[in-house]
Parts: C-alpha cells; sequence; structure tokens
C-alpha cells in the first residue's frame, strides 16, 4: 500500500481539536517537514508512488499501448527536495518496461530524460492555502528504426496524449 511512516512533528489539520492552526499555517508546517515523513497518497489512472529510502521515490506509471507496436510502462525514480518556500522533485531515471521490443531496439538507451515539478504554496488574499504545481518534462528520443517509417508528429501526439 502507498503509506509512509507516520509523521512525528504533523501539524493538526485544520478543525483537529487537537489544534488551532489556519490552513495556511498548517500547509506551511506540513510542507516544510523532512520530505523523509511525508504520506504517500494513492495516484489515480493507476500509477503508483512508493519511497524507496529517504527523499527516494519510484513512480510506475501504467503502460501505454501503441498497437500492434509495442506496449510501454515507465518507471521513474525521483528525489524530492524540501526548501523554505517549496518542495522541488527531480526526475534521476527513467526506465521503460513491457514489451519485449523495448529489449530488442535497445529503447531505454535511445532517449534522454528530464523532468522536474516545483511545488509552492502561499496565502491568498482571502486567507486561504492555495498550492500551485509546475513541471518542465523534456524528452528527446532516438528513435528505433521501426518507428522511424511514423511520421514524427504522430509519434509526438502519441507521446502527449
Amino acid at each position: 500500500t502507498n503509506t509512509g511512516p507516520p509523521a512525528i512533528a504533523t501539524p493538526a489539520a485544520p478543525g483537529d481539536p487537537a489544534g488551532d492552526q489556519s490552513e495556511a499555517a498548517w500547509l506551511q508546517q506540513y510542507c516544510t517537514l523532512p520530505v523523509e515523513q511525508y504520506s504517500l497518497l494513492n495516484l489515480p489512472m493507476g500509477a503508483k508512488l512508493d519511497r524507496t529510502e529517504g527523499n527516494t521515490f519510484l513512480l510506475s506509471v501504467p503502460p501505454v499501448d501503441f498497437p500492434g507496436v509495442l506496449t510501454v510502462g515507465p518507471r521513474i525514480t525521483c528525489k524530492a527536495y524540501s526548501e523554505a518556500d517549496r518542495v522541488v522533485i527531480v526526475g534521476e531515471t527513467c526506465v521503460l518496461e513491457g514489451s519485449p521490443l523495448i529489449e530488442q531496439t535497445q529503447l531505454n538507451d535511445r532517449y534522454c530524460f528530464d523532468v522536474t515539478t516545483v511545488l509552492r504554496w502561499r496565502v491568498d488574499a482571502a486567507g486561504c492555502a492555495v498550492m500551485t504545481v509546475e513541471s518542465e518534462v523534456a524528452v528527446d528520443v532516438d528513435p528505433p528504426l521501426i518507428f522511424r517509417t511514423i511520421p514524427r508528429p504522430a509519434l509526438t501526439k502519441l507521446g502527449t496524449e
């Protein structure tokens, strides 16, 4: 299951009789905890997030099917860093798993992968806690011969939907 160790210093949630903190104060306290104390959430669409150790996580994305060609399921190792005003998540590695064609074409040796996600929080004019997420993803691929017959715009569209 997707659960982490209990957060020893977890602040009381808003409305919890154990504490009388605003949403904004609670969010600030939680986000600045050491990453090792973060709870893991269940992810949508069959994705899975596991803590491997400390601030390192493994994100498993459900397989994507390229009909009649191959099935690809990315597994991304990330490191998370908690800073005073944000949490930064950096993709360290991405390994594609699935169809035998991945190994046959050495697909894992044919791309460069770079992803960074930044979570920020603030208090809006109404005094409500607001969290924003910004992600930058860059993937450069040297397609195996089998994919070179597919127009690049079609490959790009398949990879972004």
